[in-house]
């Protein structure tokens, strides 16, 4: 299956792929996509119990960003502002 940027998709954190789009409820909210195996986890009490954990999802978009695929825009260094404040002062636009 090939997604676009923003549609949304459960993911796999070991495998890191993508498992298939996001299914919703008729309250309009998201099925949890439950993983096959459990997680043993102690309370505050320090009782231990078993957890049944979900796939996260998300936009494809975000998933990218998060692995490491996709790099964000780096922002606009200070030392450019500086220059163009140089410039400006020295050859303005107006007279």
């Amino acid at each position: 299956m090939d997604f676009g940027p923003q549609d949304l998709v459960y993911f796999d954190p070991k495998t890191q792929a993508i498992i298939g789009p996001v299914e919703w409820t008729k309250a309009g909210l998201p099925k949890p996509l439950a993983m096959k195996e459990e997680e043993e986890v102690e309370d505050a009490k320090g009782k231990r119990h078993r957890r049944k954990r979900t796939y996260p999802w998300g936009t494809v978009r975000s998933l990218e960003r998060v692995l490491g695929k996709k790099k964000e825009k780096e922002p606009v260094s200070a030392q450019v502002l500086d220059e163009a404040l140089d410039k400006a002062t020295k050859e303005p636009f107006w007279d």
